[in-house]
């Protein structure tokens, strides 16, 4: 039984080998009768052309042919002048427009910097104020400290002549008082 399957394994693998060399040489007999035709078609187109070519000149129709080629290439030269023209226009433009720019953008930074000086002398300013307004305490302090001195001296010279006049007036009722009481013992 084992022997049967082998036997049949093998006709069978040499079966598929031809079917495939079957398939092989079909593929390559369409592939090669396609060429065959595209060749003969090329020539045919060959023919034709020279055919065609050969009545243009016969019939003085290749000189319009050759005008039409110029034409052709000189409207194909005019499009590259006038392309390179709308080049240098746009060109033109954009240059304008960044020189537009950086003018815009110098004035910015001009109207920033006066800005900047504005607020610096504004503030340099009210430092100045501030440091004046305290200046002026200082010194409002300071005279007023001194008034306060004078008036505390001026205060004192009073005291003085007021304590002054109550000994001066204390020892002259004592002078009386020691006078008479010596005009009493005699």
């Amino acid at each position: 039984r084992w022997r049967e399957m082998i036997d049949e394994a093998n006709s069978m693998a040499d079966k598929m080998t031809k079917i495939a060399g079957r398939m092989k040489n079909i593929a390559i007999a369409g592939a090669w009768s396609r060429w065959t035709e595209m060749a003969a078609e090329a020539k045919a187109m060959r023919v034709l052309l020279t055919r065609v070519l050969a009545k243009l000149r016969n019939k003085g129709m290749m000189t319009a042919w050759e005008r039409w080629s110029e034409m052709v290439e000189e409207a194909g030269d005019m499009r590259d002048k006038m392309t390179k023209i709308a080049k240098r226009i746009k060109n033109i433009a954009v240059a304008g427009a960044f020189s537009r720019w950086t003018e815009m953008a110098k004035e910015a930074k001009d109207m920033k910097l006066k800005i900047r000086r504005a607020l610096n002398k504004m503030m340099m300013r009210q430092l100045a104020q501030t440091f004046e307004q305290w200046g002026d305490s200082v010194q409002e302090a300071k005279d007023a400290a001194a008034e306060e001195e004078r008036k505390a001296k001026v205060m004192a010279r009073i005291a003085g002549r007021i304590m002054n006049r109550t000994l001066s007036g204390a020892f002259d009722r004592w002078a009386e008082m020691t006078e008479e009481a010596k005009d009493m013992k005699l």
